[in-house]
């Protein structure tokens, strides 16, 4: 529950093909920055079935655990570094 973003109704009821989790920032130095795990887990209640989700910065201990806890291993499909790394989880069934 803690981690429910209110969002408009536009955005909550609509199941979605492609989701882009790369926000908010973390700041290591300040604590009380929420980092993506919110964003992560609202993509896993708004992907659609035969969707993709994209998680920016998963090089990151925290991003890296919620996407796997949340998106599924079952669903991780791979992953491209550039100036971070990015995974991509398949939602073949949603």
């Amino acid at each position: 529950e803690k981690l429910k973003m209110e969002l408009p109704s536009e955005i909550t009821n609509h199941k979605w093909d492609v989701i882009l989790v790369d926000g908010p920032r973390a700041n290591n130095l300040l604590p009380d920055t929420p980092g993506r795990m919110s964003s992560i887990y609202m993509a896993s209640q708004l992907v659609g079935k035969g969707a993709y989700v994209f998680v920016h910065d998963a090089e990151r201990f925290i991003e890296s655990t919620y996407a796997k806890k949340y998106l599924g291993e079952e669903h991780f499909v791979g992953k491209v570094r550039g100036r971070a790394l990015l995974l991509i989880y398949h939602f073949v069934s949603a």
